[in-house]
């Protein structure tokens, strides 16, 4: 054998067993499956105060609490049984300008930090029967996630119609099916 400084001998040796360690490597993350990731709760602060909101179309709406307090988008309502934290609101496209024979109304109640329970959702038509889409939404530091969903009613006028809805630490969902208002 030719005389090999021995100097080479571990050099070699040394690009070996790293090549080889590096391979190991690659070859452990390529064939290991990716760990699921750890789920974090939010920090309840994340986005504010906890709603629950009700919109809907050319409809007054009412929202009646687990302890029979209300919040209306009636111009006429009585504040004394009101929502505390509640805001009724609507909007109309086209108030206003002139030769404007209907204007395109959007009613909304929101209730701010909403006790957890079962509600009620009233809806009244004001001029003529119809039927429309109402959309509810929640969020905040009241529950768990955000999210919403919508629901189908037909109204007549003189005829409100109502259904119920579920508040709690998970969010808002519907929990009877729309009925005519014993109003």
């Amino acid at each position: 054998m030719r005389n090999v400084p021995r100097d080479s001998i571990v050099g070699w040796i040394a690009v070996l067993a790293v090549t080889g360690a590096l391979g190991y490597w690659v070859w452990g993350t390529l064939t290991t499956p990716p760990r699921p990731k750890p789920v974090q709760a939010l920090p309840s602060d994340r986005s504010g105060p906890g709603y629950f909101a009700v919109a809907g179309a050319a409809v007054d709406l009412e929202i009646v609490a687990p302890d029979g307090r209300r919040a209306t988008t009636a111009a006429h309502s009585d504040t004394a049984g009101r929502i505390p934290g509640s805001h009724g609101s609507v909007e109309c496209a086209g108030f206003g300008v002139m030769r404007e024979s209907q204007a395109a109304c959007a009613a909304s109640l929101t209730v701010w930090n909403p006790v957890h329970g079962a509600y009620r959702v009233v809806v009244f038509a004001t001029d003529s029967a119809r039927a429309e889409t109402l959309n509810l939404g929640y969020g905040g530091a009241t529950f768990r996630r955000s999210g919403g969903f919508s629901v189908r009613v037909s109204v007549a006028p003189g005829q409100p119609v109502e259904f119920g809805v579920t508040v709690n630490r998970d969010g808002v969902s519907q929990r009877s099916r729309v009925v005519p208002s014993p109003r």
